[in-house]
């Protein structure tokens, strides 16, 4: 029987009707190495994706395949599908920030929080969000940098190697609709929220200013190098920025100088407009981020840098915890102690952490000094007796037959994950898409079951 037709012979008596979500899960034990190092997903398997699919794809691509949480481990000489091995080890499912990688190769990108444009080095141009390209018909020539481009725009622009000439692609058709020589070497690019209006700043700090497709007129020059371009919310502002952190205003009707702020904390490297803020990086890395509606600085956050390039990997870093598993190689084994005086159990747990917990009410708790620390006697799944009271470590999460998925709750950290072989048959599953959540160690408290959600939608 497939382990989805088990998994609702198990489920139907405990919950008619239910229709198991994703659970996260992923090779655990013996799979659990290539778990831990993300890698790519097929290229094709993006095509037309939105970007909040693309991302979704991506992370059940590195970080689980669904449904596998209940699929017991092969036996010995066949190759592992689920949950790893019965052999040692075990592994941590908890809730936290993971990293993405997107795409390799990645040279330069425009992200928004509903659309992504990434230009690879082989010239390649690729688009996600309300228009989805999978690629250009045509490459830049050479790696592509300064991408310009909106998620409600219909145009993309980008250079290659050719310090003054522009690629404009359609990203209705995918594909190159024409390029662009301007009479200077081209340092930056910006388009228009709309997507009306692409601006190109020379090195030498001249601006021009036209539609993606015409003619590009002159506007007011910056008058020093700048490190980028960028349109304000409305787009009928332009802003410039240097590496000494001028930040001048231009008028996009009349091409004149509106305003000049000076931004604190340069001289800066690198700067980035992201929505309606410009984030500067200096040579140490110290971002800063400035509101461009209000001219003021503001907090820098990390919703202002999910995606990332390094090593030339394009990254996404979640922002909402995302639930992702932590290998350990050993035997799962308990250190139990227990100390009269203060009546209270003292364990070594999973995580090599020391966790304490009092003896009456089973609840973790402050440790204290005692020196009547005694070693107590635990089974197989680590459980234990202090006079005639019970406590339980583990509980059973899964069961088909003789394969028992055990679990090690610990709120507020997560769930310790392994396999055993249990001696007496049986079918257990009370609700298909939750963990046990233990509060207390005794044994005589029913434990409480927690869902277990796929991260939230991206991004």
């Amino acid at each position: 029987m497939s382990i989805s037709a088990r998994f609702r012979a198990v489920a139907a008596p405990a919950r008619a009707g239910f229709v198991a979500r994703a659970l996260v899960a992923a090779c655990l034990l013996a799979a659990l190495a290539a778990c831990a190092a993300p890698y790519p997903a097929p290229e094709n398997a993006y095509q037309g994706l939105t970007l909040a699919q693309y991302l979704a794809a991506t992370r059940d691509g590195q970080a689980f395949k669904v449904a596998d949480l209940y699929e017991p481990p092969p036996v010995v000489g066949e190759t592992p599908t689920g949950l790893g091995s019965f052999g040692p080890g075990y592994a941590l499912l908890s809730t936290g920030p993971t990293i993405l990688d997107l795409a390799q190769g990645a040279t330069t990108y425009q992200s928004f929080s509903t659309a992504l444009a990434v230009g690879l080095a082989d010239g390649d141009v690729r688009v996600y969000g309300a228009r989805s390209c999978p690629g250009m018909d045509q490459p830049v020539q050479g790696a592509p940098r300064n991408l310009a481009w909106g998620p409600q725009a219909r145009y993309l622009a980008v250079m290659g190697r050719d310090p003054a000439a522009v690629f404009v692609y359609d990203t209705e058709k995918c594909h190159l609709d024409e390029i662009i020589q301007l009479p200077e070497a081209i340092a930056a690019l910006a388009l228009s929220p709309s997507g009306d209006l692409l601006a190109a700043a020379a090195e030498d700090g001249r601006i021009w200013i036209g539609p993606p497709r015409g003619k590009k007129r002159p506007a007011a020059e910056a008058g020093q190098p700048l490190l980028a371009l960028g349109f304000g919310p409305d787009g009928g502002v332009l802003f410039t920025v240097t590496p000494g952190g001028v930040v001048t205003l231009i008028d996009v009707r009349e091409g004149q100088v509106l305003e000049r702020f000076k931004a604190r904390g340069g001289p800066f490297d690198s700067a980035r407009f992201q929505d309606h803020y410009i984030v500067l990086t200096t040579r140490e890395g110290r971002r800063l981020a400035w509101d461009l509606t209000t001219r003021r600085q503001v907090p820098f956050s990390r919703k202002l840098a999910q995606f990332f390039i390094d090593d030339g990997v394009l990254r996404y870093r979640t922002w909402n915890g995302a639930l992702h598993l932590t290998p350990y190689p050993d035997e799962p084994r308990f250190e139990v102690e227990y100390a009269d005086s203060r009546g209270l159990i003292r364990i070594l747990d999973l995580d090599g952490r020391t966790r304490y917990y009092d003896r009456i009410t089973g609840r973790e708790t402050t440790g204290a000094y005692a020196a009547d620390w005694q070693p107590l006697p635990t089974n197989d799944k680590g459980n234990f007796c202090i006079g005639g009271q019970c406590y339980m470590l583990t509980d059973r999460a899964f069961q088909w037959d003789h394969d028992v998925l055990l679990c090690r709750s610990v709120p507020g950290v997560g769930w310790f994950l392994w396999w055993v072989k249990s001696e007496q048959p049986d079918q257990f599953s009370p609700l298909p898409d939750h963990l046990p959540v233990r509060e207390t160690l005794l044994a005589d408290e029913a434990v409480e079951w927690a869902p277990v959600s796929p991260p939230p939608d991206f991004p």
